[in-house]
């Protein structure tokens, strides 16, 4: 059988059980069925609680040293639930005492963190059009200018073979020498 003591859990054996229910019997039993006790002296000075319950049996101690190591184990504990109570009621009053903004800095760093990358993805977009817009522009005039080239090396073309043909009319007439001199 388990028996609880403050915080920890000790294992009662049959002989302190057995004592335990011989008191309450001796207790309840009346004056004259009772036997005379013989009390014997504790084996070791008792100033705890657990000491209570490393004893073998109950018999001989003073109840009203049992009584008043239970109140003292009482109001320790007491004591103990008030300080926790009292630490809470500080940490709770502090956080009463912080400012109001603090809640909201959170959700703000958030809120512009994302407005930042939105805002980043459309100018990246925008940009990207604006780009493939221009080039498609800079390619339809680079397509003008080279057929409006390709026309003139045409033209510049037949205009040197009719040049050619000219020139070669009149160099049968002029020696080679004087093409030089005009």
């Amino acid at each position: 059988m388990l028996k609880r003591s403050s915080n920890t859990l000790f294992a009662v054996s049959r002989t302190k059980l057995s004592s335990k229910i011989a008191i309450a019997y001796l207790h309840n039993t009346p004056l004259r069925q009772r036997q005379p006790s013989v009390p014997t002296p504790p084996q070791k000075k008792i100033k705890s609680l657990e000491d209570l319950v490393n004893l073998n049996s109950l018999d001989g101690v003073d109840t009203e040293l049992i009584r008043s190591l239970i109140n003292e184990r009482t109001t320790e504990l007491n004591i103990k639930n008030e300080l926790d109570m009292l630490k809470k009621l500080s940490e709770e009053e502090e956080r009463g005492h912080e400012s109001p903004a603090k809640k909201f800095i959170r959700p703000l760093w958030m809120f512009i963190l994302m407005g930042s990358s939105v805002y980043l993805l459309l100018h990246f977009t925008w940009w990207k059009l604006e780009h493939d817009k221009r080039e498609s522009n800079l390619k339809r005039k680079v397509e003008a200018l080279e057929c409006q080239l390709n026309e003139l090396i045409i033209q510049d073309k037949n205009h040197d073979s009719s040049k050619i043909n000219d020139n070669a009319e009149m160099t049968h007439t002029k020696p080679w020498y004087r093409k030089w001199f005009w």
